[in-house]
């Protein structure tokens, strides 16, 4: 290197070189405009995996929270744990007042499942790993739904029936099916009577009703879907005041009739058939004449009528 060689090195050495100036100028452009989203971009995105790979097994986690809060007194509940990045995979156990749960399973670097175990009301979950214990939060338990009578266990269908459930451990319930079809408006009065909407159905077939709760789903009730009953003539047309007309009624769906009523005097009757059935007319104050009103689980017919006649003279 001569010596015209060894002035420029030491010119660019030194920074006195306007290469170095301008190599020098770019790399603090660089840094004034790049350095802070590098910063933000590590601090955000690659610490957490940092932390958690470099530290696996000896960090410190948190265990955030759980879901669901509540299940089955019973257990059998798959509970979600989540909780800090990467620490999580250091978690052994998952206890529910001091009772382990079973099958921890790690699904990813911040969240775990497990299964409750049994238990009852309120009770702590916490977490551990050989750094340490975490508490996720409460866990409630719930008792098993039991349904005991329905109001009505037959309706039309087309649906929307009002079907009141009663029984214990219902104050969960999330739904309702018919034969696997959602009802509508379901409603919670108490942990004791649930109501729900029937969904339409198919007439004649009759579907389980099962209920579903925090704490698992329940059926042993039943509901058959009918078609409206229908009157197409009645004979006699008329009788005396003092009642006892037997009055045949011609139809469908008369088979399962529940009431018959002339106007609003209460008939006996005999349903000999799904197509007829004999009314015996009430005693009436007044003549006139009155609605035949025929009521089966899956609705009311009024179309037949009975005339009431006075004595003569």
């Amino acid at each position: 290197m001569n010596e015209v060689e060894r002035s420029s090195q030491r010119r660019y050495d030194t920074g006195a070189h306007p290469v170095s100036r301008y190599l020098r100028d770019a790399a603090r452009r660089f840094t004034s405009r790049l350095a802070p989203v590098l910063d933000e971009t590590i601090t955000s995105r690659l610490v957490p995996v940092l932390d958690g790979t470099l530290h696996h097994g000896k960090g410190k986690f948190v265990a955030l929270s759980i879901a669901p809060t509540q299940g089955s007194s019973g257990g059998g509940t798959t509970v979600t744990v989540t909780g800090t990045a990467g620490n999580m995979n250091d978690v052994t156990s998952v206890t529910f007042d001091g009772i382990p749960g079973t099958s921890l399973t790690h699904l990813t670097i911040n969240t775990l499942s497990v299964v409750t175990p049994s238990g009852s009301g309120a009770v702590p979950v916490v977490a551990t790993s050989p750094g340490g214990s975490s508490s996720a939060g409460t866990f409630y338990y719930v008792n098993q739904p039991v349904k005991s009578s329905i109001n009505r266990s037959a309706g039309v269908a087309a649906g929307g029936d009002v079907v009141t459930i009663s029984g214990s451990g219902l104050q969960t319930a999330t739904g309702v099916t018919f034969g696997g079809v959602a009802g509508t408006a379901l409603t919670v009065t108490n942990d004791g009577t649930i109501s729900v909407t029937t969904p339409p159905g198919t007439a004649g077939t009759t579907v389980p009703i099962v209920v579903t709760t925090a704490a698992g789903s329940t059926n042993g009730l039943y509901f058959t879907y009918l078609n409206a009953p229908t009157t197409t003539a009645s004979s006699p047309a008329a009788g005396p005041l003092d009642g006892g007309t037997p009055v045949t009624l011609t139809g469908t769906n008369l088979d399962r009739t529940q009431s018959v009523t002339f106007g609003t005097s209460p008939a006996s009757f005999v349903a000999l058939s799904p197509t007829q059935l004999v009314a015996y007319s009430p005693s009436s104050a007044t003549a006139g004449t009155v609605n035949i009103n025929v009521t089966t689980p899956a609705g009311t017919d009024s179309t037949s009528t009975f005339a009431y006649q006075a004595p003569p003279g």
